[in-house]
């Protein structure tokens, strides 16, 4: 079986806001309107990029037909601001 060959990638992102405790309303609009970025990195191999998501994997093997990934993380393509290639396949 030929070996896969993956680029390794950063993926820049926007992840979400949330609050676990109750609230008082007027005191949450206030704040939510001063939005945070909330900017998260991460590396790893570059599984799949579609239309919806991208699909970056931290381990992968060769030991089957197959392959296997493993510790996978799927960013809705929607939150992705950058992807910037780390080296090519």
């Amino acid at each position: 079986m030929a070996k896969r060959k993956y680029e390794i990638v950063e993926v820049e992102w926007m992840d979400s806001i949330g609050q676990e405790a109750w609230q008082d309303l007027e005191e949450l609009l206030e704040v939510a309107d001063k939005p945070k970025r909330m900017t998260q990195y991460t590396a790893g191999y570059l599984v799949q990029k579609t239309r919806a998501y991208v699909l970056v994997t931290l381990a992968h093997s060769d030991t089957d037909s197959a392959g296997t990934i493993g510790h996978t993380m799927q960013i809705p393509l929607a939150a992705v601001q950058k992807i910037r290639v780390m080296r090519e396949k």
